[in-house]
């Protein structure tokens, strides 16, 4: 989260919910535990049962679970992944120069950074307040989904 563009009595971008249903408040919950580091996954519970969890991602067996591998890695979660981010992707590029995109947005740490708080390249891809709304819908919603994909595949798990 980046916490610079946070102003006393201005509300957060993740919580800009006026007259909007219940569903995209709890969408913002999510969405906001993720970005404070408080939506709990493998790595977290790894740390907190001081290393007796294990590490690796439940959902896949392939890689240690954190907020990045979650966001832009799982294979199982990649059909939800595909349809919320392709969408986000193609606004910004609608409204950037692809270079920009490119240079800013290379590497998996930085796209989970753009999902969790577009605030983060406001400045340095130049754009403007109403696309920074768009994105943070369109990251509310592939955050939200993914989260309720996981939800599903680990209860799917645990109810064998």
């Amino acid at each position: 989260m980046n916490i610079e563009n946070l102003e006393v009595g201005k509300t957060a971008q993740v919580w800009n919910l006026q007259n909007q249903p219940r569903l995209e408040l709890r969408k913002a919950i999510i969405k906001a535990r993720m970005m404070t580091g408080s939506y709990i996954l493998q790595s977290d519970k790894h740390k907190f049962t001081h290393f007796i969890a294990e590490l690796l991602c439940q959902l896949c067996n392939t890689e240690n679970e954190d907020i990045v591998h979650m966001v832009t890695s799982c294979p199982v979660l990649s059909a939800v992944r595909e349809k919320y981010y392709v969408e986000m992707k193609k606004e910004i590029l609608d409204s950037i120069d692809p270079i920009k995109w490119n240079t800013f947005c290379c590497n998996k740490m930085e796209i989970t950074r753009l999902i969790l708080d577009c605030n983060n390249f406001k400045g340095t891809l130049n754009i403007s307040n109403e696309l920074i709304t768009k994105i943070e819908e369109k990251g509310r919603n592939l955050l939200f989904q993914l989260h309720t994909k996981r939800i599903e595949v680990l209860d799917a798990l645990y109810n064998k």
